[in-house]
């Protein structure tokens, strides 16, 4: 069923040899940030989980939440609201946030670096 009728077939075709004949781009990984603040417990014990896996600089970048107390733009705008929390970014759009210390464990970043790596 031709959804868009008016598109016809010569439109879609050579669309669908493009697909074919060229190689698909790759998926721009997403940005993944873990928001922190100092004096926080939670971040702390989750900053240390993180520490025992390899490579998890090259995939997640521990990024502070607040500045003078208050939190910024950027905590904000990615729907931080208590840390820890974790936020996965593709594009200017947030597609994925964790809050909380619980499931923040080294097997869960191991996971998560694994998977962007």
């Amino acid at each position: 069923m031709n959804l868009i009728p008016h598109l016809g077939e010569a439109l879609i075709k050579p669309i669908n040899d493009y697909l074919i004949t060229y190689p698909k781009p790759q998926m721009n990984k997403p940005q993944i940030h873990l928001f922190v603040q100092d004096g926080c417990r939670p971040c702390q014990y989750v900053k240390g989980q993180l520490s025992k896996v390899e490579g998890w600089e090259d995939v997640i970048t521990i990024t502070d939440s607040k500045c003078c107390g208050e939190w910024t733009d950027f905590a904000k705008e990615s729907g931080v609201q208590a840390t820890p929390t974790l936020v996965a970014i593709q594009g200017d759009e947030v597609v994925a946030r964790q809050a909380g210390s619980q499931t923040f464990t080294s097997d869960f970043f191991r996971r998560l670096v694994k998977k962007f790596s």
